[in-house]
């Protein structure tokens, strides 16, 4: 029995949707990297949230509704020394 070479095997569905999909995470993560705009974007997005993050942290009337939207939010309240010192002296 005579062996066919690889190149003309063609190949099955699912080899073919694991290529394409390989493909698109590199393209992803190529322009995830090296994008500048797309860069500069995500770090003003995150700069903006972390404004809202403190912004909400010293105003005592908006701390209730940090807690519902953020589990870290929650640690650093209960795990904040300074929030213990005004509890318990």
């Amino acid at each position: 029995m005579r062996l066919k070479p690889k190149s003309s095997i063609p190949p099955k569905y699912c080899q073919r949707l694991f290529i394409i999909k390989l493909l698109h995470v590199r393209r992803d993560l190529f322009q995830y990297l090296y994008d500048e705009e797309a860069r500069k974007e995500r770090h003003r997005l995150r700069m903006e949230k972390t404004k809202e993050f403190v912004a909400t942290m010293s105003d005592s009337h908006q701390l209730e509704s940090l807690l519902r939207t953020s589990i870290f939010a929650t640690f650093q309240l209960i795990y904040n020394p300074q929030r213990w010192i005004t509890l318990y002296c």
